[in-house]
């Protein structure tokens, strides 16, 4: 449904997402719940079918607009260029290549009259059974930080925010091509929004389907650390490390680590074990052998699926992109209230 005034604007950026939106317009197209709606397709310049499958939707989703969001590239202006098209006094954002459960509006609608910002809970699964269980068991809504973990990350394909707290902040960084996401959950709750989590409200997310995708899009994150350390580096000195944020879920694996403060290891959404019972001391030589006993195991997993292989490409990623990224001195800082720029060194 919709109007003049709908309570919800749910912004999409798409770039060249012809192979997946269907799905996602289908989920859009099944939402239920008294909730007020509309739909900002924001197009980022697509080459394919974006568009015209966008349009061919119209006439079953008469509540979208497709936004011509091309001026300026990359996702996160994708969405500022779609805020400035929204009615609604709530703003949710979804990716093109996930899909939402049916009652995901309602649920996000629900909490957004609670609290300023919101993340709802993703699910792997679903649409991602070649990929091996490190990455389809993991389960969320917000992920800790190392350097402030009682200021969680939340995923832009998966928050909700009003509309009045998001322009209050200046919306996401466009000069940033990844971790966009990151930088806006921390300026949303140094600003004082307080940020929940809605379990209820499922995003079943879409992985990279190649091993090159994982790898580059691990590299995108791992390239930006040095330069979040810079943006944040007053904040940082302000806000010390405080108690984790109460719905954080999974606290041994930060989304983002301080290359300054944290050894380069592994990054992944997978969660913590629990804590094997205690057993007796295992031999160096029975240990070999075992572990040489799984190896043409998993051989052959790799040879039938080459994708088994995606949590290596991700930590590789990750570390090769830490070790290339760079930060720029002149760059502007955030002053340590997170919410205005700090002066220039002279």
């Amino acid at each position: 449904m919709s109007s003049d005034r709908p309570a919800v604007s749910v912004v999409i950026a798409a770039y060249n997402a012809e192979a997946t939106l269907a799905e996602q317009f289908a989920a859009l197209e099944r939402q239920v719940g008294d909730v007020d709606f509309e739909i900002l397709l924001c197009d980022n310049g697509s080459t394919d079918g974006t568009r015209a499958l966008a349009h061919a939707w119209a006439e079953r989703l008469p509540m979208m607009r497709v936004i011509d969001a091309s001026a300026r590239r990359g996702p996160g202006a994708a969405r500022n260029i779609g805020v400035t098209h929204a009615r609604g006094e709530f703003l949710v954002f979804c990716d093109a290549d996930d899909v939402i459960a049916d009652d995901w509006i309602a649920q996000m609608h629900s909490s957004l009259r609670e609290a300023p910002f919101v993340a709802s809970r993703i699910e792997h699964r679903r649409l991602n059974p070649q990929f091996p269980e490190e990455f389809r068991a993991a389960e969320g809504m917000m992920y800790p930080t190392s350097r402030l973990p009682q200021f969680p990350m939340v995923g832009s394909g998966h928050m909700g925010v009003r509309k009045a707290a998001f322009e209050e902040v200046g919306g996401f960084d466009e000069s940033m091509s990844t971790a966009e996401d990151l930088d806006l959950s921390w300026r949303l709750q140094l600003a004082g929004h307080r940020l929940i989590g809605n379990p209820n409200a499922i995003v079943h997310v879409r992985h990279r389907p190649t091993l090159r995708g994982v790898y580059r899009q691990a590299y995108g994150w791992g390239s930006l650390h040095r330069c979040l350390h810079h943006k944040y580096e007053h904040v940082f000195a302000a806000h010390p490390p405080g108690p984790p944020h109460p719905g954080v879920e999974l606290p041994p694996t930060p989304a983002w680590r301080d290359p300054e403060v944290d050894a380069p290891d592994e990054t992944t959404d997978a969660p913590p074990a629990a804590a094997p019972a205690p057993s007796p001391p295992e031999g160096r030589a029975r240990r070999i052998l075992r572990r040489a006993g799984r190896i043409p195991r998993k051989i052959r997993r790799i040879v039938r699926s080459p994708i088994e292989l995606a949590p290596y490409a991700r930590r590789l990623g990750l570390s090769v992109g830490r070790i290339m990224s760079r930060r720029d001195p002149n760059a502007p800082q955030l002053a340590p209230d997170g919410r205005s720029w700090a002066s220039p060194k002279q």
